[in-house]
């Protein structure tokens, strides 16, 4: 036997071979992606994604607590849009807005849009088509006792990127504050739970 196989017995005593991928002295595992993490306790996380085509725009915002209990969200849409870059922007604007309305204190913004997370987060934007829509975030956040950007991957933003696609569908502006909307209620259960991947 080499060292690409493990022997092991099932419960008929017969001998299986087990082929097992060994890299570098280590057993690969599956690798665990956890879609979503919650933010600490005290904290509200706000995912946000924006949504753009033909000239029109959609934004989604959620917002989740140290469970990943839904508290709130915002959908809308933007019936005359620049580009993806401003619908991520507004999109970051109106999880802000969400949060001030609702008064959460503390607040943490997730956005799979890394140029705009590295920019707020430098501050250097003063030159930027959007430079207004910037000024208004950090204008806004100043109004709470925590507040943070931070870049996070689509997968872990699944449910900002339905709220934004319900508006495109509905070509409206909603928001939800007691219960979560139907077309959501999977997706927030699943980033709740690790997932295996092979």
């Amino acid at each position: 036997m080499n060292l690409t196989q493990a022997v092991s017995v099932d419960i008929s005593g017969k001998f299986v071979l087990l082929r097992t991928c060994i890299k570098h002295g280590s057993v690969n595992k599956p690798k665990i992606r956890t879609l979503w993490h919650p933010p600490d306790d005290g904290w509200t996380k706000i995912n946000v994604d924006g949504a753009f085509s033909s000239g029109e725009g959609a934004s989604g915002a959620i917002a989740r607590d140290h469970r990943g209990l839904f508290l709130a969200a915002k959908a809308i849409w933007y019936p005359n849009a620049a580009n993806a870059l401003t619908m991520e922007a507004h999109a970051i604007r109106d999880g802000v807005v969400l949060a001030r309305d609702q008064k959460f204190q503390k607040v943490i913004i997730e956005t799979d849009s890394l140029v705009l997370s590295k920019v707020l987060n430098s501050g250097n934007f003063k030159r930027s088509e959007i430079a207004s829509i910037l000024f208004d975030i950090v204008e806004l956040s100043k109004g709470f006792c925590g507040f943070s950007v931070v870049f996070i991957r689509r997968a872990g933003n699944v449910a900002a990127h339905m709220c934004a696609q319900y508006s495109v569908k509905e070509r409206q502006r909603c928001i939800w504050t007691e219960y979560a909307p139907d077309f959501i209620c999977n997706c927030l259960s699943v980033d709740c739970n690790p997932v295996a991947m092979e």
